[in-house]
């Protein structure tokens, strides 16, 4: 039993590419169960085998220590002939979410240096995915991030294509499963966004991007149809533009250990490219803090907002609480407004290289349309396993738990979740 803990631990913890980051940490990790189980002399029943395997084993963990742990701290990050290599990653996806069910696809992810001999420099990272969910959705997005010589600039895209259906339950912080009518959404996403350095770690610049969707009852006769009154209900078109500010500081930008990430942004969206939505002004908001206490545990602290300014708002473009992201255990979409705010913390403990534990809880409401109030606040908790596939950039494969508020005359909100990456 003994020795198939460490090979599992070999299993789990070994990879080609191990950040300084995670360098101690895997030591530290090999060490212990080194110590613990090659080191000492054991007595079994058949001492000449025990020692054959006992001298195998060790031969191996030098082997894969050599290979997978050990850092050369002068090439980290510079050299990726050096452990760090610039092929792309192929991962298949399995989802599940209350809003998709199981869905499958697939995601490239390639990420390289454009200059690797710029000490300053990050990777640039190439995202794409595309999946069917339920049978019923087809998902695509592709979203590349450019960084520039020195971290000068940054560039970042993103194309999303959803065809899915979904449930619609109202508008507001109080509507009920009573109300449930199944729409089908057809939406359309095209993002670009430049920034220029103009501190440490502060990035300042300009985002423009274009939004359609369409919006199609399945249920005939339900509550959807009965708000025929409401302005742009079966869609539209939104053309925005406006500042953008970054503030990162993290280690990481998934799973991260340390450092804090602010981004906001303010877009202005003129009526003449709105047809009939009229002159729109929106914000968002998404502030994070990670605090690190050692190899093995973080917790991190999330707040967003997003919403109109603006006394009247497109009914297809308000905003909603919940999903696999902030408020995990409420349906995306079940409550929505003008306003979404929400708050929640994670704890994370890594307890190999590669497998961690998190739990989390959170609490936010949706608003504008009705009044914000403290007393209205919803709470969600849970937790959930990681998988990190890819030690340098931390990319994660997520299995959550969340359960949320029991509406009065319901059943208690709750949702499974698998997807990848972190929520925050």
């Amino acid at each position: 039993m003994k020795y198939l803990l460490c090979l599992l631990l070999f299993l789990f913890s070994a990879g080609s590419n191990v950040r300084a980051q995670d360098s101690s940490f895997v030591k530290k990790t090999y060490k212990r169960f080194y110590n613990r189980y090659l080191q000492k002399d054991f007595s079994p029943k058949s001492p000449d085998s025990a020692k054959g395997l006992k001298a195998g084993l060790k031969r191996v963990y030098n082997r894969m220590y050599k290979k997978y742990v050990y850092v050369d701290s002068t090439q980290i990050d510079r050299d990726s002939s050096k452990g760090f290599s610039s092929n792309p990653i192929a991962v298949p996806i399995v989802g599940y979410s209350q809003e998709q069910k199981f869905g499958i696809g697939l995601a490239l992810i390639y990420s390289f240096y454009r200059n690797r001999f710029d000490v300053k420099a990050l990777r640039t990272s190439l995202y794409v995915n595309a999946g069917f969910f339920h049978l019923y959705e087809i998902r695509y997005r592709f979203k590349p991030l450019i960084w520039g010589n020195n971290r000068d600039f940054r560039f970042q895209q993103t194309l999303d294509f959803q065809d899915y259906p979904t449930n619609f339950y109202g508008i507001g912080n109080h509507t009920l499963a009573a109300n449930l009518t199944r729409v089908r959404y057809f939406q359309l996403n095209a993002n670009g966004e430049i920034q220029k350095r103009i501190s440490h770690k502060l990035y300042l610049g300009l985002n423009a991007g274009f939004t359609y969707i369409h919006i199609s009852p399945i249920t005939r006769k339900g509550y959807f149809d009965s708000l025929s009154t409401i302005a742009s209900r079966t869609g539209g078109r939104l053309f925005n533009i406006g500042p953008t500010l970054n503030f990162d500081t993290r280690d990481f930008q998934n799973y991260a250990d340390k450092g804090d990430y602010v981004r906001s942004t303010v877009l202005f969206s003129p009526s003449f490219l709105n047809e009939s939505l009229g002159s729109l002004i929106s914000y968002t908001l998404d502030a994070r803090h990670y605090l690190h206490f050692d190899n093995f545990q973080v917790i991190g602290l999330n707040l967003v907002a997003s919403g109109f300014f603006d006394k009247y708002v497109p009914f297809s473009f308000l905003s909603q609480l919940g999903g696999n992201q902030i408020m995990r255990g409420y349906y995306s979409g079940r409550f929505r407004d003008k306003n979404m705010i929400a708050a929640q913390a994670e704890y994370r403990y890594r307890f190999i290289p590669r497998v961690a534990a998190a739990v989390f809880a959170g609490t936010g409401e949706v608003y504008g349309y009705e009044p914000f109030a403290f007393k209205n606040l919803k709470p969600n908790f849970g937790g959930g396993l990681r998988y990190i596939f890819d030690l340098p950039s931390r990319s994660t494969f997520r299995v959550d738990y969340a359960i949320g508020e029991k509406p009065h005359g319901e059943r208690r909100l709750k949702g499974l979740y698998i997807s990848i990456n972190e929520a925050f």
